[in-house]
């Protein structure tokens, strides 16, 4: 492999050219600093210069293959198949035969005649491809032969040539061929365009695998089934027309954390499944060879890949009661069988044995699975070429590594490689690192809610002082500094009360009235649970004039406080028909004052009174 400076000066260059090419930049020449820095280049390292210059002038010194004339009109009179007879007869009226009569006594019989002595014959279509290239070459300038102002005429007709005459009847059908060609080559090359990666795209790649690195750090856990089944309840009682609960406005954090949670589950299989495709390929491998060096023909000879390979697959497909699996599904899953092991071999024997385990991180690696062998090839050249590419997959086979023994990436020792080895711009890594800053270095599980809660609460504190209260970053909250949620008045000094202190009844409603929550749920403040004999009058009485207006009914949560020094939580479900309470710190007495308390205010409904489970994860 060639040196890392080798392939920097390389991707530099590639990015010069293209940046000219794609700018439309001209007159470059007239500017004085492009021709002290190309003098520069030449006095400081002259072999460069040369290999450059050799570069250039190199399609210069091609020879341009002589076309014979009379070859060519010998072989088209000697061809076994002939122009049809309107061709031939408009042929003989056109006028440009008129100054090169036939000579049938000369040509007549040559299609009948043996091929002479070191005369090779030659077939139609191999002639009008010679003659294709021919032009083809002989149109296209070279860098030696361009003069600025000029019209790239580097070969410019030569009047007067018998050959002049003949290219004015072969040139039609030659022009067509060449436009069919030159239409395909730019399809070609337009697809290449878009599978390779060149090395402008390497900030834009370096950015999308990192993204689905600190996806799959982030979102460690699945979209519990819970989720699921309340979604399939809520399609059987959804009527035909929306309820206008479901009209109302939420900030839509569930949803974007359900979104995301599916994104990072999707990144995270992905690359699982692509480990195991290279395991089931390894594995088919070793059993064909085992087939091969074991089984044998008549002849005592080993037997073809292909008939080990079928051995093994009849083997697998083999069923253990006769008659088990039908033909035609035994047909489908050998196809299956077959596009998985395809898939396996294009990743073991291409991507991951010429790139390294790091690619399996692309978030385009389905698309270079499907790729052609020739596009595959061109791709893992591409890659191969820039070093930055290579240096990010190696830092990447690091993380595949970390990631299936501890279950997600390590985004800091990530960085930490990245920057030693140099292959990112600092504005680039100080971009990406703001991903790191949040998630790289989480806590461990019994400590994870807390440090969560600590960061959230730093990240509000900073946001208020500096985007509400226009304070510096570093400043403290004054005595009289408040904000306003929901039209209650907040103290700044008592959002440091969410870091674990004795919360406050209008800091509890606020913080209920920013959360995400479907429109069919109703909060309130708190209620004093043991100062009056019934706490819950005023709920049921407005629970009992929304049912009298007919309206839509909904799940309550109000907040119990018992004598300031413990709250709790109370959910009147009309849905369900239930009342749920639920205690950080159960016990007995509160259990029974609740239950006692919710009978006497809201037995007339008919609920059914349970006491949910505690609300804070077990250790």
């Amino acid at each position: 492999m060639a040196p890392p400076e080798n392939l920097q000066a390389i991707s530099l260059l590639k990015k010069f050219i293209q940046f000219v090419i794609s700018s439309n930049v001209n007159n470059i020449q007239e500017i004085p600093e492009f021709r002290d820095i190309t003098r520069e280049l030449v006095q400081k390292d002259p072999n460069t210069a040369n290999a450059v210059r050799e570069a250039l002038t190199e399609p210069s010194k091609r020879p341009l293959p002589r076309r014979s004339t009379a070859r060519r009109r010998r072989r088209r009179d000697g061809l076994s198949y002939r122009p049809p007879y309107t061709s031939r007869t408009s042929a003989r009226r056109g006028s440009n035969f008129d100054a090169h009569p036939k000579q049938p006594a000369k040509h007549a019989d040559i299609r009948d005649q043996s091929v002479m002595p070191g005369v090779e014959a030659q077939p139609a279509e191999e002639s009008t491809k010679q003659a294709k290239q021919a032009e083809h070459i002989a149109q296209t300038p070279t860098p030696s032969s361009l003069q600025y102002g000029s019209n790239f005429d580097a070969y410019p007709p030569q009047p007067g040539k018998h050959a002049d005459m003949e290219d004015q009847n072969i040139t039609p059908s030659i022009q067509a061929q060449s436009a069919e060609e030159s239409t395909k080559l730019a399809k070609e090359a337009e697809h290449n365009a878009q599978t390779s990666t060149p090395s402008s795209n390497f900030q834009d790649f370096a950015f999308q695998v990192t993204q689905s690195l600190w996806h799959i750090k982030l979102f460690q856990e699945e979209v519990p089934s819970a989720f699921h089944q309340s979604i399939l309840r809520s399609l059987a009682k959804r009527d035909d027309e929306q309820s206008p609960a479901l009209q109302h406005w939420s900030d839509g954090s569930m949803f974007v954390r359900v979104i995301e949670a599916s994104a990072a589950s999707q990144k995270r299989r992905k690359v699982l499944n692509m480990l195991e495709y290279i395991w089931a390929y390894e594995w088919h491998q070793d059993q064909v060879d085992r087939a091969r060096n074991e089984t044998f023909t008549k002849r005592r000879k080993p037997i073809s890949d292909r008939t080990a390979a079928g051995r093994v697959l009849d083997a697998i497909q083999k069923p253990a009661i006769p008659g088990y699996i039908s033909k035609r599904e035994k047909d489908l899953q050998r196809g299956r069988i077959e596009k998985q092991l395809l898939r396996g071999k294009i990743l073991s024997t291409k991507l991951v044995k010429e790139l390294g385990l790091g690619i399996l991180f692309s978030p385009e690696i389905w698309d270079y699975i499907k790729l052609s062998s020739k596009e595959l090839d061109q791709l893992i050249h591409d890659f191969r070429n820039d070093y930055q590419f290579m240096i990010l997959f190696e830092a990447l086979s690091k993380q595949l590594y970390t990631f299936v023994e501890q279950g997600c990436p390590d985004l800091r020792q990530f960085f930490l490689d990245l920057k030693s080895s140099r292959a990112l711009d600092f504005a680039d890594l100080v971009s990406m690192e703001r991903m790191e800053t949040e998630y790289a270095d989480l806590p461990a599980q019994k400590n994870y809610w807390n440090d969560k809660l600590e960061r959230a609460l730093a990240d509000l504190e900073c946001y208020i002082k500096v985007s509400i209260l226009a304070k510096p970053k570093g400043a403290s909250f004054e005595q009289d500094d408040a904000i306003y949620i929901l039209n209650n008045e907040i103290s700044c000094e008592d959002l440091q009360r969410l870091n674990g202190k004795w919360l406050t009844s209008l800091l509890i409603f606020a913080i209920m009235g920013v959360t995400d929550r479907p429109g069919w749920v109703s909060f309130g403040y708190s209620i004093q649970i043991d100062q009056t004999d019934n706490p819950f009058k005023r709920c049921a009485e407005d629970i009992s004039s929304r049912r009298e207006r007919g309206q839509e009914p909904l799940v309550y949560f109000r907040p119990l406080n018992h004598q300031n020094s413990h709250f709790t939580l109370l959910e009147i479900n009309e849905k369900d028909r239930m009342i749920r309470h639920y205690d950080s710190l159960p016990v007995k007495e509160n259990r029974d004052l609740v239950m006692q308390k919710a009978q006497h205010g809201l037995g007339h409904m008919g609920f059914q009174f349970e006491e949910a489970v505690c609300l804070v994860p077990s250790e």
